[in-house]
């Protein structure tokens, strides 16, 4: 073969690998076609899949395995069914966001697939239950939002042994018990937003190795249960600075409503013991609060 017939050859090569690849390019961009409601397009560098407002009632099918971003907000997806997101074939997904879509329940093994995913949505829903083992597929998380839903309980492991995991937003739900390893060795963990919950009580062991490394605990519209039980922790945090302790407040018992963590004095955090029938106040430095969790 001559110089010039080599130079022809790659040339043809170049225009037909070219081609294949502005094929590939509008081939992901005209989903429309392929998932009616959705459309596709750059944002921010990334392949996203923009399916809000669609009257979905499922992980739509027919979007490119591309795909690094799904927002599909405003729709109305009772269930995450099992390997809901593998089957749909978005296995490269970075950042799913769900919010406002009615969701109620998360089977164990939903987002199977995403291996890579950092950032899941999922608030102002109305999921209750989470599996501890529910986000474990997703080894690369940095981000998770479950803000205003109707979650009770965190259990053990279901935010633990994360490498990458660095913000948790929990506010809005009605959270009571967090077991004593749900952060378990995620050590990456600096913000935790667990305002406007139900929590009485909580143990510092709770948040683990990184408890003095965290930027933001956020705690305040809490029914706080302030007595000798939960003197511990309050002095920890209103050790801890750059935590806004000023914003928090006491509900029980009746002497200590609407008393600030930073303002109290310690000694005034004492339990009620009858004694021959008479109410005693006692407390102990010592005394720690109950397990949050079994």
């Amino acid at each position: 073969m001559t110089g010039a017939m080599k130079q022809i050859t790659i040339t043809l090569l170049m225009l037909i690998f070219t081609s294949t690849e502005a094929n590939t390019s509008a081939n992901w961009m005209q989903c429309n076609e392929t998932a009616p409601g959705c459309s596709c397009t750059w944002i921010n560098g990334i392949k996203t899949a923009n399916c809000q407002n669609a009257s979905f009632n499922d992980i739509p099918q027919g979007l490119s395995s591309e795909i690094s971003s799904l927002i599909l907000d405003n729709n109305e997806i009772p269930v995450l069914r099992n390997e809901t997101f593998e089957r749909a074939g978005l296995i490269n997904l970075q950042k799913l966001s769900m919010k406002n879509c009615r969701i109620r329940d998360i089977e164990k093994t939903a987002f199977a697939g995403l291996s890579i995913i950092i950032e899941i949505n999922l608030s102002n829903n109305q999921i209750q239950n989470l599996d501890p083992s529910l986000f474990a597929r997703a080894e690369k998380l940095r981000v998770v939002n479950l803000s205003n839903n109707s979650v009770e309980t965190l259990p053990d492991g279901l935010f633990a042994g994360f490498k990458f995991l660095q913000r948790i937003e929990l506010d809005g739900n009605k959270i009571s018990l967090i077991g004593n390893k749900t952060f378990d060795n995620s050590l990456k963990v600096r913000n935790i937003n667990l305002n406007d919950n139900q929590l009485t009580y909580l143990n510092k062991s709770v948040f683990g190795e990184f408890a003095s490394r965290l930027d933001t605990l956020q705690l305040k519209n809490n029914p706080w249960k302030c007595d000798c039980r939960l003197r511990d922790f309050i002095k920890w945090y209103v050790s801890m600075r750059h935590f806004n302790s000023g914003s928090i407040a006491c509900k029980e018992p009746k002497n200590m409503l609407n008393a600030t963590w930073r303002y109290m004095q310690l000694d005034q955090l004492v339990c009620e013991t009858i004694v021959n029938g008479t109410s005693q106040g006692i407390g102990s430095e010592s005394t720690s609060a109950p397990d949050a969790a079994p």
